[in-house]
């Protein structure tokens, strides 16, 4: 922003000052009235597209209140340059999103007319002040600038083929800053000292490096490293000249056209690459990282490689081509039938079979590797260079793309470059005929990403995943996986946000009363005494754990309480507070640090199930609680009792005596569409909603897991207005990636087993694993009961034979999905005859209908279930199910009769579709609600958060889909935040 404020100050001819302070931008200016007047508009108006003013604050500075500019102006490498200014003082909080809101001045604002402008006494930088909150925002990383861009290639540049060139505009911001303000010294570049060249562009005000504070050259920063695994001197090489940092490249080039797996590093982390139209080499590098089946995102050259693999409109174009370069999911053009399996072997030898082998294109005198003599770099002729501009191939050959990138699923991830490394890399690919790159995270299976070189070599090279290393010695200080965007119905939903995106906050909406038209709309708020001694059959809302002792002891004074029924008595109602963390869910986790009424979402940190991705959820939310200067005075987690990071909430709260809310799974799933929705205006947001939370697994206050609900909710509380119909989900957990004995168990409980279009499934078990199942079954053994749409879906394919094991969670879902949009006829509705035959049945719940709950303690063991419990489930019992048997038995009937999958997958989703639109239809005129808000995991299908969205639509209810937030997990930190802060503030 400053160097933007200085520019400005100059354009409008204003005199006085600019600094960095904790809190923001602070500027001192002084001139003619109309020119401040456009002075202060520019600020917003004219804002750096990377930048984000919140709010503009200005006022007169009196006679009394006149600054000496000299006393602390900024001291560059050519002298003080000092000056007395006064005038008007806009105080301006930015920190960076995509687009800049205007920031809006009262007519108070404007400057005496009768203050003396003095005008033509120059405008200067001061140095930054760490004084007061840091309550200014970060900048995401940038992607690179179109201008360096042009002089990363211009051969006449002196930055020419440097991988690290920057400006103002773009480069590295979150991940290599320490501490506020953001200056030099308080970020990884404090280790390189500026050469004189680039000490003096980085004080002209008229160049574009003027303060940028990542700005280096070959001579004075940051270079390449390079390592093989085999046959080479443990000492790295170094690319500390253009020659040798080229060789690097080149060398890096050579071993993907041959099939190896290179671990390079990027603005927030390691990828692992390879060759994409390479089988064998990304079958390899599926085996080494344990990969299974899950789809690889793929880096193509540019937005013209990028359109012959996937069809790309207007929006999708700026997604790939704007300031953050996520993964973008895109609709393939054409799907490879063929198993990846099937061509698992079709490659011997080292040299890719799918693409051609050309020599480099530039010619590299004495371009040997340090550590690697005998591997020679074969000048090219001027007959076998391509054209370029900017890097980018004019002339290419048609891409091709292994089937073992992403199978025959209908989408494609592609990303574009977003670093100087990473264009160059593509470019010298591009030479030798390789026109797409698998990048995927350089970690190991269920480890966090890789940011320290020597933990790199370490973890990937020597721990056999790459075959070399591609590193350079500047520091990542926190890790960023890539952000990965969909674009459905014209809005661009984001599946993981991490770089580019966070930690720039979310608003909280100010906390107020819901309206209630009915008391029965009405969700009860937590009980002001605490659950063991009463507990009437109300519906939920999140509970306020007793902080006063701890947990063990509360589980002492009311042995037959859930430790997270237990709430304050009222003399102990915490109060409002300014500051609270939320913990989020255990996978696709995030974490939400709020200040009043900011909510600093993190990145995406990944599944946390095992100690190293702990490790690192507590060392991002330490950096950010340091960064912002954020201690939190609350805590906000999920009731699952066996989630580690909500293990850790109850026992910091107790030992802290932090007030401790904790948030069901699915209220915190549509509380983040609300939070987001009432903080852009929709004022619909601030009513009761229909919350339709569809995904895999939440613990629900019954005891039971839930995945399939229908909620009447509000900031404060929810009820179960419908669910799923319950089934036992055999193995518990491990039924994620065992389908099939999700789809046994689901069969069983509706009594289609033997139904001849299940033969096929039965036939998938021996008859001692029959007989352990039936034995499970009839015993309760590890058989918690389900109402998860996300379980239905994967019993489901697995019954049509579509995906029977699985590799990842939630793949039997994706590739249900994916067999519906190959039967060609999505957009078609169903035959009359289908439409009676596949039905989700909606029917009214009496007592008799409810499950016995099991209870699943905090070590995850099974247990008979409390009164309490039982009682709060009843209180809490949905007045109405949805019945997945007429569907079932459909699917079966066709299955019998040897119907395409395709087809069966098609109608099954479109009967999902209608009968969730006919429940909420009925439900939104039984209590007068008119607004629904979709959430969960399921909702990541296109086919079904299209579907549904429209379908609600056209029954005249307004519908609320996040766009800044995942639907997934991704979300529930915000979610827990959005509760948590409606919670603490309630008078009640």
């Amino acid at each position: 922003m400053r160097p933007f404020v200085y520019r400005e100050a100059c354009a409008h001819q204003i005199s006085g000052w600019v600094l960095n302070a904790a809190d923001g931008v602070h500027i001192e200016a002084a001139g003619r009235d109309d020119n401040l007047h456009a002075f202060i508009q520019a600020l917003s108006a004219h804002a750096p597209a990377a930048a984000r003013i919140e709010h503009i604050e200005t006022h007169i500075v009196d006679a009394g209140e006149e600054r000496d500019a000299s006393a602390a102006l900024y001291q560059g490498d050519h002298g003080t340059h000092e000056e007395e200014v006064t005038g008007a003082h806009p105080h301006a909080h930015v920190g960076s999103t995509q687009q800049p809101r205007r920031a809006s001045t009262s007519e108070q604002d404007s400057p005496a007319s009768s203050m003396p402008p003095r005008v033509n006494k120059g405008f200067t930088i001061r140095e930054s002040e760490d004084a007061g909150a840091h309550t200014t925002l970060v900048s995401p990383d940038i992607a690179i600038c179109n201008d360096c861009l042009k002089e990363l290639f211009d051969p006449n540049d002196r930055r020419y083929h440097y991988p690290f060139i920057t400006c103002t505009n773009c480069g590295p911001r979150f991940t290599i800053i320490r501490a506020l303000p953001y200056d030099r010294l308080k970020t990884s570049m404090e280790d390189f000292d500026l050469c004189p060249v680039c000490a003096a562009e980085y004080t002209n005000p008229a160049d574009r490096r003027f303060h940028a504070q990542p700005d280096a050259c070959f001579v004075c920063g940051p270079h390449l490293s390079w390592r093989e695994a085999r046959g080479h001197s443990p000492a790295p090489a170094i690319g500390d000249t253009r020659l040798a940092s080229d060789a690097i490249i080149d060398r890096a080039a050579d071993l993907i056209a041959k099939g190896s797996i290179i671990a390079i590093k990027g603005l927030g982390g390691f990828h692992l690459a390879c060759n994409a139209a390479s089988t064998r080499a990304v079958h390899t590098l599926r085996t080494r990282k344990h990969r299974g089946d899950k789809p690889l995102a793929i880096m193509v050259q540019d937005l013209a490689a990028a359109s012959q693999l996937a069809e790309i409109n207007t929006l999708e174009q700026g997604l790939l081509t704007g300031t953050v370069r996520p993964i973008v999911l895109l609709k393939r053009k054409q799907v490879t039938c063929s198993s990846p399996r099937e061509n698992a072997e079709l490659s011997h030898g080292d040299a890719s079979e799918h693409v051609r082998i050309a020599q480099p294109h530039y010619a590299r005198e004495g371009s040997r590797l340090t550590n690697a003599s005998e591997h020679t770099l074969i000048p090219a002729s001027s007959a076998q260079k391509k054209s370029h501009t900017h890097g980018c191939t004019t002339q290419r050959d048609p891409i091709q793309i292994s089937p073992e990138v992403a199978g025959t699923l209908p989408e494609l991830g592609i990303m574009l470059p977003y670093t100087p490394l990473q264009y160059l890399l593509m470019e010298a690919c591009a030479a030798r005929g390789i026109t797409a790159l698998v990048m995927t995270s350089g970690n190991r299976s269920g480890d966090p990403i890789e940011i320290d070189d020597t933990s790199a070599w370490r973890n990937l090279v020597e721990g056999g995943l790459a075959d070399a290393l591609l590193g350079f010695n500047r520091q990542i200080l926190t890790r960023f996986d890539d952000s990965v965007l969909r674009v459905v119905a014209g809005r661009a939903l984001p599946i993981r946000r991490s770089r580019g995106y966070a930690p720039t906050p979310l608003p909280l909406p100010t906390y107020t009363a819901c309206p209630s038209s009915t008391q029965a709309q009405q969700p009860d708020r937590a009980k002001t005494q605490c659950a063991g001694h009463a507990l009437e059959q109300q519906p939920d809302r999140a509970k306020t754990q007793c902080a006063g002792h701890a947990q063990a002891q509360c589980a002492e004074l009311h042995p037959h309480q859930p430790a997270h029924l237990c709430t304050h008595a009222a003399e102990q109602r915490p109060q409002p507070t300014s500051s609270l963390l939320a913990t989020g869910s255990e996978q696709k986790a995030t974490f939400a640090l709020t200040r009043d009424t900011n909510c600093f979402l993190s990145q995406h940190i990944g599944d946390i199930d095992q100690g190293s991705t702990l490790n690192t959820w507590h060392e991002t939310r330490l950096h950010m609680e340091r960064l912002f200067d954020i201690a939190p005075t609350a805590l906000a987690c999920d009731l699952h009792p066996a989630y580690l990071t909500s293990r850790w909430a109850r026992a910091t709260a107790a030992e802290r005596h932090l007030p401790l809310i904790e948030v069901q799974h699915h209220h915190a799933h549509i509380a983040s569409v609300l939070a987001e929705a009432r903080a852009s205006g929709d004022e619909d947001a601030s009513r009761q909603v229909l919350g339709i939370a569809f995904d895999g697994t939440g613990a629900g206050t019954d005891g039971t897991v839930w995945g399939g609900e229908m909620l009447i909710a509000d900031f404060t509380g929810f009820s179960r207005a419908a669910r799923l119909s319950p089934w036992k989900l055999l193995g518990g957990a491990g039924a994620i990636l065992d389908p099939k004995k999700c789809a046994w168990s689901l069969l069983t409980c509706v009594n289609l087993l033997e139904h001849p279009g299940a033969e096929r499934l039965r036939s998938a078990f021996t008859d001692k694993e029959t007989r352990i199942l039936q034995h499970m079954y009839e015993h309760n053994i590890n058989s918690p009961l389900t109402s998860s749409m996300g379980r239905l879906l994967d019993g489901l394919s697995a019954i049509l034979g579509i995906c029977v094991k699985a590799s990842y969670e939630g793949q039997p879902a994706i590739e249900l999905e994916a067999a519906a949009w190959r039967s060609g006829k999505v957009a078609q509705t169903m035959s009359q005859r289908d439409q009676v035959r596949y039905q989700l049945e909606f029917r009214e719940l009496t007592n008799s209908d409810l499950p016995q709950p099991v209870y699943e303690d905090a070590h995850g063991s099974q247990q008979e279930s409390s009164p309490a419990a039982r009682s709060c489930q009843r209180g809490n019992a949905p007045t109405w199910e949805l019945n997945p048997t007429p569907l079932l038995a459909a699917a079966l009937d066709d299955i019998a009769v040897k119907r395409p999958p395709e087809e069966i997958a098609l109608c099954i989703h479109q009967a999902i579709i209608q009968g969730t639109v006919h429940a909420a239809r009925c439900i939104a005129q039984a209590t007068s609600l008119t607004t629904c808000a979709l959430s969960g995991g399921v909702f990541m299908n296109r086919i079904l958060l299209a579907g549904i969205a429209d379908g609600l639509k056209s029954q005249g209810l307004h519908v609320l889909i996040p766009q800044q937030i995942p639907v997934n997990d991704g979300c529930i930190a915000y979610g827990q935040a959005a509760v948590a802060h409606a919670h603490l503030a309630s008078p009640q």
